[in-house]
């Protein structure tokens, strides 16, 4: 399993484990940012670690 796919479905489950019900559209684009917030605290200290 690659990481991103992993990452996609630990998104999802952790999705379901709080109940959220959002279409696959918006579900696609909180992925995105996810990755996105992801990929840049890796460059720059977003949330202070």
């Amino acid at each position: 399993m690659s990481h991103v796919h992993a990452g996609r479905e630990l998104f999802l489950e952790e999705m379901r484990e709080l109940g959220v019900d959002v279409s696959r559209e918006t579900r696609d684009r909180l992925e995105a940012l996810v990755l996105t917030l992801g990929r840049w605290q890796k460059a720059i200290n977003l949330v202070g670690r």
